[in-house]
């Protein structure tokens, strides 16, 4: 079913518009794991397109922050290909400001900075809360250390970085309450890291005095980093003060696309539904000015 959804995303894109350039924009790290797990991914995509796509479908990666290259030099290599329109891809998991504000005004002043302000451009979705995100997530608890999650005892807290943005907490509490729905009877609880209700302070505590034999935590982030770094350490805390029940934090979700062929499956298929929503928009309308 996945492979057939993928050839028909293909069929769409391939038909929809040429040349295209595709702009992946991360958030940007400190952290050397999580920029080399972006660049893998990104590399993952390109090849698909490359294989398919006749060249037609140049990409390439750039990082809000903290991390190089920076949008302008991406967008540069692009326009050097000569490319007719441009779809900007935001590689993250939910729309707060960085997707909303911070992305489209930097594309805007790295076209004006490259003299390119009347190249139509179009800026996607993030991956949000594609049905092949929900599976890939599920999958990822199928690799749980001590066993595939889901036995009786067992307990599932997805973690989301946190936002103030209402719309991107409600978001993820709609994946969550997805995951959930799909796991009946296991239970599924939610937690942010930050600047949202619960937070993961809060649910390690709540859940602690709770009977599980086992919390399975899965940080719903897509790589490597400080945010990472501060779930492992908040579970250990937790760990250490309560004894019991055994913690178990699960590694960010680009861990499992790098060494599972189903879960790449799934992360190119979510990626190519959101250039396929705007693949048709991309020839109609004018740029983003």
């Amino acid at each position: 079913m996945v492979q057939r959804d993928l050839r028909a995303h293909w069929y769409d894109l391939a038909t929809a518009s040429s040349p295209t350039g595709i702009l992946l924009i991360g958030h940007g790290t400190r952290s050397p794991v999580g920029r080399r797990q972006c660049f893998a991914l990104a590399e993952l995509l390109r090849q698909h397109l490359s294989e398919r796509g006749g060249g037609r479908w140049p990409l390439e990666l750039a990082f809000l922050e903290l991390a190089e290259p920076s949008i302008p030099e991406a967008l540069g290599r692009l326009l050097a290909r000569q490319i007719d329109r441009l779809i900007v891809f935001p590689l993250l998991l939910f729309a707060a400001g960085h997707a909303r504000d911070d992305i489209p005004q930097a594309v805007r002043q790295a076209l004006v900075k490259h003299g390119a302000t009347d190249l139509s451009w179009v800026q996607a979705a993030p991956l949000g809360r594609h049905p092949a995100m929900l599976e890939l997530s599920a999958r990822q608890c199928q690799d749980a250390p001590g066993g595939a999650w889901g036995r009786p005892g067992d307990c599932l807290l997805l973690v989301g970085r946190g936002t103030s943005d209402r719309a991107a907490q409600a978001d993820f509490l709609d994946f969550v309450a997805q995951r959930r729905a799909a796991a009946q009877p296991a239970p599924v609880e939610a937690a942010f890291l930050a600047q949202a209700h619960p937070t993961l302070d809060e649910q390690l505590q709540r859940l602690a005095a709770l009977d599980f034999s086992r919390i399975v935590v899965q940080p719903h982030l897509l790589f490597a980093g400080e945010l990472m770094e501060s779930v492992a350490w908040k579970v250990a805390a937790a760990f250490d003060q309560r004894g019991q029940p055994r913690w178990v934090v699960l590694p960010p979700l680009a861990e499992g696309v790098l060494r599972d062929q189903r879960q790449q499956v799934l992360w190119i298929e979510a990626v190519l539904a959101r250039l396929q929503e705007v693949a048709i928009r991309v020839v109609a309308l004018p740029g983003q000015r």
